[in-house]
């Protein structure tokens, strides 16, 4: 069995594949506000809008000790659990428990795909606009060009014939 961490990155990346192939558009450790206090693995957004996160959960010790994960309802209208196969089956009763109870859906890594696949689904729930409106702020600029992601500037010259 895989360590935390590459159980971890498995499942993020299998997350972010899912969410892609769904035509979201995704993005890894999005903040839902200021500070990143309250922080979604995986937050996505679809053209119309939409917000759903993901939130990855490598082991039950990690289920359990993430206070926060339920808090998260009021900025998103889906919010998905993803586990191991392993996990799941062995605390499955408990895991849908809570999620139904929470209104939040379960993803599951295939050990036979290699895919996700949703074995509770989420209802949909609303979100205030102006929440929806300041996530939707925060995922532009994460993906455009910022003094994020452009660290230090360069000198350019064209050439003058």
């Amino acid at each position: 069995m895989a360590d935390r961490k590459t159980t971890t990155h498995i499942l993020t990346e299998a997350s972010l594949d899912y969410l892609t192939h769904m035509r979201l558009s995704a993005f890894k450790e999005i903040g839902f506000v200021k500070w990143g206090r309250k922080r979604a693995d995986v937050l996505a957004i679809s053209l119309k809008g939409h917000l759903v996160a993901h939130e990855i959960k490598s082991c039950m010790a990690d289920y359990t000790t993430d206070k926060k994960k339920w808090s998260y309802r009021p900025y998103i209208e889906r919010l998905y659990l993803v586990f191991d196969h392993l996990t799941y089956e062995k605390h499955k009763s408990k895991l849908d428990l809570e999620c139904r109870s929470n209104n939040a859906g379960i993803m599951v890594l295939s050990p036979k795909t290699g895919y996700l696949r949703s074995v509770l689904k989420c209802r949909s729930q609303s979100v205030d606009p102006e929440v929806a409106r300041l996530l939707t702020i925060r995922l532009a600029w994460r993906a455009g060009e910022s003094k994020r992601t452009r660290t230090r500037r360069t000198r350019r010259y064209i050439e003058q014939q």
